[in-house]
């Protein structure tokens, strides 16, 4: 599978497990909707928080081409780190 090809030179240690369960979710959602592909991939391929910015990149590449450049560094969905007083 191409992007689990990407999501592996994006650095994930993308499992073939890991794919497998991509597919069945999938199987299960409209493919159609990139926010529930977004969402399928995000659960089932991404193994540690750490890799949430990579998938986020590897994803728009993949499936938004035309956006890769404008892509910000860091992912922006991802709330700062709390801080204790």
């Amino acid at each position: 599978m191409g992007f689990a090809a990407a999501l592996r030179h994006a650095g994930l240690a993308v499992t073939t497990d890991r794919v497998a369960a991509f597919l069945i979710a999938l199987d299960e959602l409209d493919v159609s909707s990139r926010d529930q592909t977004y969402w399928a991939g995000r659960l089932t391929l991404c193994a540690d928080p750490d890799d949430v910015g990579r998938y986020d990149l590897a994803f728009r590449a993949w499936f938004e081409p035309d956006s890769a450049q404008r892509i910000p560094a860091q992912d922006q969905r991802r709330p700062p780190p709390s801080q204790l007083a």
